[in-house]
């Protein structure tokens, strides 16, 4: 177990969680399930590699659409992550 207070974000911050390294529950939506979902369905179209054919799981996450150009994917996935404002 790391120690408290030797990480680099300062006195009291545990180490691991200064590396980057997750404690607790993983939350249900990842930003890069779809990427995921789309290369173990083959779900990229044969002929022209910058289209993704939407089956019906990926049409509730793309907004019901069944075509996406990969260069909207990242803006359509970030509709469903609103920034939380710093308090």
């Amino acid at each position: 177990m790391p120690e408290e207070g030797r990480g680099p974000g300062g006195p009291g911050e545990p180490a691991d969680r200064a590396a980057g390294v997750r404690r607790g529950p993983v939350p249900d939506v990842s930003p890069l399930l779809p990427r995921s979902h789309i290369k173990d369905n083959k779900l990229q179209d044969p002929t022209n590699k910058n289209i993704v054919n939407c089956d019906d799981n990926l049409k509730t996450v793309l907004l019901g659409r069944s075509k996406v150009e990969l260069s909207e994917l990242p803006m359509i996935v970030k509709l469903h992550f609103p920034k939380v404002p710093k308090s």
